[in-house]
């Protein structure tokens, strides 16, 4: 399929081949990744990029500052060697640091589950404000198996209290 004719009908066909070309890459080894890759469609995340563009193996920026990029949606095959890497199981907690789209967080809770938790904290404010306008209504009508993913807005310990129970950055609780 040519993806720059891509509309609304082709969207569960661009989203199979951005999951398709990461098993081919071997960026996806596990069925959990895959599953999630599968469940949690990127164009929710980015809503007035064109599909096209989506459901490329590329990064989106989403936010600038002065010209210069400061938010992204990472690119399709990073996020899934990093999954990978992490390990994610059932019932895990994790904290992830830097919300952007949310995207990623809503891979992870895929993962870990209604027995999990994803908590995710950017120093943006817009960022994580952006991020649950895009969760709310996605994971009560779409995908509402999702647990709750707790978007926090700063990094002091003030405003990031659900994350207290991490000691690092970036951390799986085991």
């Amino acid at each position: 399929m040519d993806v720059s004719q891509a509309g609304e009908q082709d969207i569960p066909a661009l989203h199979q081949a951005l999951v398709d070309k990461q098993v081919e890459a071997e960026n996806i080894t596990s069925a959990r990744v895959e599953a999630a890759f599968g469940a949690v469609p990127r164009h929710l995340f980015l809503s007035g990029v064109p599909l096209e563009e989506v459901y490329r193996d590329q990064a989106i920026t989403t936010k600038y500052l002065n010209g210069t990029p400061i938010s992204s949606s990472s690119q399709p095959a990073i996020m899934a060697i990093m999954l990978e890497q992490l390990q994610l199981e059932r019932g895990q907690r994790v904290l992830e640091i830097g919300a952007g789209t949310g995207y990623n967080a809503a891979l992870m809770a895929h993962i870990v589950g209604t027995e999990g938790k994803v908590v995710t904290i950017d120093i943006d404010d817009d960022t994580v404000a952006r991020a649950i306008q895009t969760q709310l209504p996605m994971t009560v009508s779409s995908l509402p198996s999702l647990p709750r993913i707790s978007f926090q807005p700063g990094v002091s310990n003030s405003s990031a209290t659900d994350a207290s129970c991490y000691l690092y950055p970036f951390a799986v609780h085991r």
